[in-house]
C-alpha cells in the first residue's frame, strides 16, 4: 500500500506542478471538495478533503498555492476555510503516513470579478464612410468575459455586436440616420454574473476633423524653439501640440504656439540643445471636438550657435615681394562652454580687389601663413550649430615708437612678471597692449590687456627654455613696432659642453677654441666657461682655467717643458651651475703648461704672479711648523 501511494503522489506532482486547467481531472485516492469552480476574489471558500482510506490518528493538511494553511488529525476527513486573494491557484490535500507525506487529491481554480462599467467610444470623419467604435474595459475580471453591443433608436434596436474585452469595431455609417439620437447598450457576462450599461449617441457628435500630418521641424537659424510645418485638413483649425523627449518614457507636456500661417506654426517654449524630441499635432474644432493626435515626429535639436568672438593673432614678416607680405594668423580653440554639437571647421576670409576670399582650415588647426597684400582678416569658428561672429585682425603697423619694457624677471611658479612704461608716448588712441611669447615660430602664445595695464604675468613657462617676448601697443588703425626681450622662467643647468678643437699657431704654442652651445642645450644665460686640462694616459687632472663669457671662445696657450699628451676639454656655466664637459680634444706638448689669451698677453703674467704671491706664505708656514718640531725633538 505505502509503495502504491508513492507512485500516486509522483504522478500526481508532476501533473499538478505543471497547472493543467481545471478540464484535466487528475486521478484522486480521495475527494477535494469546494463551494464552486469559479470564485469571487476575496470570499471564504470551505474545503472538504476526504480521503477514500478510513484511518484514524492520521495527520491531514490543505496547501494554498504550495503553502499549507490548515493541518488536524482526523480518521478520513477535515474542513476548513480559506480567503481566496489571487486569480489563479492551486488547492492540494495531502495525509501523513509515518515519516511521509501522501497525496488524497488537488484541484486547480480560479478567482476574479463580475464584469465591471467599460468605456466605449466611437468617431468618424467629415468625408468618411464609417464609425470607428473601441470599448475598453475600465475594471479587470480575470476570468473570460464577453461583450454584447447593440445599437436601439427610438423604435428598435437594429444593431448586434459581440466582443471580447478591449476591442476595435467599424460599423457603416450609412446605417444611421444622422439627425437621430441612439442608444448603446453594453451587456457584460462570465462565470460570475452580468452586468449592463447605457449610452448616448449621435453622429454629429462623433465628427472630429481628420487627422494632420507633421511634415517638416526647423530650427531657424540655430534657434532651439522650432517651426513646424503641417497638412491634412481643409477647414481653418485651432492647431496644438505637444512634446517630450524621446525614449525616455515621459509624460507629454503641451506646446504653446504662435500660428505664422496656414499649417505653419512657431513653438514658444526654448528646448534642450542636442536632445532628441517627439512632436504630435491635432486640430480642433472647439475644446471638445478636436481630431486625433498625429503620427510623432522625431527630430534632434540643434547644439547653441557660438555668441563669442574667437582671440585672434598675428605675425608679419616684413620682407615684401611684389607687394606682398607673409602673414601668420593664429587663433586659440573655440572652448566647448562657448557653443555646442560639432565643431566642423575654422574660416578666415578677407577682402581683395573687391572680392571676397575664404579659406577653411581644420577644426585642429590653429594657425596658417598667407600671402597678402589686405590690411585686414577676419576669423570665425564654424559649428553644426552655426558660425560665431567674425575677429578682425589688423595687419597694419601704426609705425609708433614700441612700448619700453622696464623689467622682465621669473616669478614662482615658472612664470614671468613683465613690465613696461609707455610715458615716453602719448597714450591717447591705445586700445591696450598685446604680449607675445614662444620658443619656437610655430608654438606661440599671447594675451590681451587693457590700456590700464603696465605689467602682467606670464604663466605656464617651461624650465630651461628661452621665450622670445614681444610687446605690442594695439589701436584702432593697426599696431605700433614691437618690444622684445629674452627670458627664463628658471634656468637649468646646460646639457652638455662644447666641442673643442686645437690648432698649432707658432713653436710651442696652440690655439683651443669651442663651439657655442645649441639654444637648446643652453637652458639659461651661459655666463663663463671652464677648460679642463687632464692627462691622456690615466685621465688625471692637471690644470683647469676659468673664462668669461665675454671673452672671445679661444684661448692661446704656450707650452714649456717635456712633451706629454692631454685631454683638453670644455664645460659651460650659468645661473644654475655647470653642465656637463664636453667632448675633449687630445694634444701631445710639453706637461708644465703656462697660457696666453689671445685678447690679452697680460693675463699670463698676472696669474704666474698671484700663484707665486700666494706660493710664498705657504712655504714661510711649512718652515715653521718644521722648526717647531726639530725643538720639540
Amino acid at each position: 500500500m505505502d509503495f502504491v501511494f508513492r507512485v500516486w503522489q509522483v504522478v500526481f506532482v508532476l501533473l499538478f506542478s505543471g497547472k493543467f486547467c481545471d478540464c484535466y481531472r487528475i486521478r484522486c485516492v480521495g475527494k477535494l471538495i469546494v463551494d464552486s469552480d469559479v470564485i469571487p476574489m476575496g470570499s471564504n471558500l470551505t474545503v472538504v478533503c476526504q480521503s477514500d482510506t478510513k484511518h484514524c490518528g492520521r495527520l491531514f493538511a490543505i496547501d494554498y498555492d504550495g503553502e499549507t494553511v490548515f493541518k488536524a488529525t482526523n480518521c478520513s476527513v477535515i474542513k476548513t476555510q480559506i480567503v481566496i486573494n489571487r486569480p489563479k491557484f492551486s488547492l492540494l490535500c495531502k495525509v501523513k503516513e509515518g515519516d511521509t507525506w501522501h497525496s488524497v487529491c488537488g484541484r486547480y481554480l480560479q478567482a476574479g470579478y463580475p464584469p465591471g462599467k467599460p468605456n466605449i467610444s466611437c468617431v468618424t470623419y467629415q468625408h468618411s464612410e464609417f464609425v470607428k467604435c473601441s470599448l475598453t474595459v475600465t475594471t479587470e475580471t480575470h476570468l473570460s468575459t464577453n461583450f454584447r453591443v447593440t445599437f436601439h433608436n427610438s423604435t428598435s434596436q437594429f444593431l448586434l455586436y459581440k466582443t471580447d474585452k478591449d476591442c476595435t469595431f467599424s460599423i457603416p455609417r450609412s446605417l444611421f440616420d444622422e439627425n437621430m439620437n441612439y442608444t448603446v447598450h453594453v451587456r457584460g457576462q462570465n462565470a460570475l454574473g452580468e452586468s449592463h450599461y447605457n449610452f448616448p449617441f449621435s453622429i454629429w457628435d462623433i465628427v472630429i476633423p481628420s487627422t494632420p500630418e507633421i511634415t517638416q521641424v526647423v530650427f531657424e537659424n540655430g534657434a532651439l524653439s522650432p517651426t513646424i510645418y503641417w497638412t491634412g485638413s481643409d477647414d481653418v483649425l485651432k492647431p496644438s501640440m505637444r512634446f517630450r523627449r524621446a525614449h525616455n518614457d515621459q509624460d507629454w507636456d503641451l506646446g504653446r504656439v504662435t500660428e505664422l500661417l496656414a499649417g505653419c506654426i512657431l513653438m514658444q517654449e526654448t528646448l534642450k540643445p542636442l536632445m532628441l524630441y517627439q512632436f504630435e499635432l491635432r486640430v480642433c474644432v472647439t475644446s471638445t471636438n478636436c481630431s486625433m493626435w498625429s503620427h510623432p515626429f522625431n527630430i534632434t535639436s540643434p547644439g547653441i550657435a557660438p555668441s563669442h568672438k574667437l582671440d585672434v593673432w598675428r605675425v608679419i614678416n616684413r620682407t615684401r615681394t611684389h607687394g606682398l607680405q607673409n602673414v601668420t594668423v593664429f587663433w586659440k580653440h573655440y572652448k566647448p562652454e562657448n557653443y555646442s554639437g560639432d565643431l566642423l571647421y575654422y574660416k578666415l576670409s578677407y577682402v581683395e580687389e573687391g572680392k571676397i576670399h575664404e579659406l577653411n582650415c581644420s577644426a585642429h588647426v590653429t594657425h596658417q601663413t598667407l600671402q597678402l597684400s589686405v590690411a585686414e582678416v577676419n576669423v570665425s569658428a564654424v559649428t553644426s550649430a552655426g558660425s560665431s561672429p567674425p575677429t578682425p585682425v589688423s595687419l597694419k603697423w601704426t609705425d609708433k615708437p614700441a612700448p619700453m619694457i622696464t623689467y622682465s624677471v621669473p616669478a614662482a611658479g615658472g612664470s614671468v612678471l613683465l613690465a613696461w612704461d609707455m610715458s615716453h608716448e602719448e597714450v591717447e588712441g591705445i586700445l591696450g597692449f598685446v604680449v607675445q611669447w614662444q620658443q619656437s615660430p610655430v608654438h606661440l602664445e599671447w594675451k590681451r590687456l587693457g590700456k590700464d595695464y603696465n605689467f602682467t604675468l606670464l604663466q605656464g613657462l617651461q624650465a630651461g627654455v628661452l621665450y622670445n617676448i614681444s610687446l605690442y601697443a594695439e589701436e584702432a588703425s593697426g599696431v605700433s613696432d614691437p618690444a622684445f626681450v629674452q627670458v627664463y622662467a628658471r634656468e637649468k643647468k646646460p646639457l652638455s659642453g662644447p666641442d673643442v678643437s686645437i690648432t698649432t699657431v707658432g713653436e710651442k704654442q696652440i690655439l683651443i677654441q669651442w663651439d657655442e652651445l645649441a639654444q637648446e642645450k643652453q637652458r639659461g644665460f651661459i655666463t663663463n666657461y671652464t677648460i679642463y686640462f687632464q692627462r691622456h694616459r690615466d685621465e688625471r687632472l692637471i690644470q683647469n682655467q676659468n673664462v668669461p663669457y665675454t671673452f672671445p671662445r679661444r684661448l692661446s696657450w704656450k707650452l714649456q717643458g717635456p712633451q706629454e699628451c692631454f685631454d683638453i676639454l670644455v664645460s659651460a656655466w650659468n645661473s644654475a651651475g655647470e653642465g656637463p664637459k664636453g667632448k675633449p680634444a687630445t694634444c701631445c706638448c710639453p706637461s708644465k703648461l703656462s697660457y696666453q689669451s689671445s685678447s690679452d698677453k697680460t693675463t699670463g703674467g698676472m696669474i704666474a704672479g698671484i700663484c707665486l704671491a700666494a706660493a710664498v706664505p705657504v712655504v714661510i708656514l711649512a718652515n715653521l711648523m718644521y722648526l717647531k718640531c726639530v725643538r720639540q725633538r
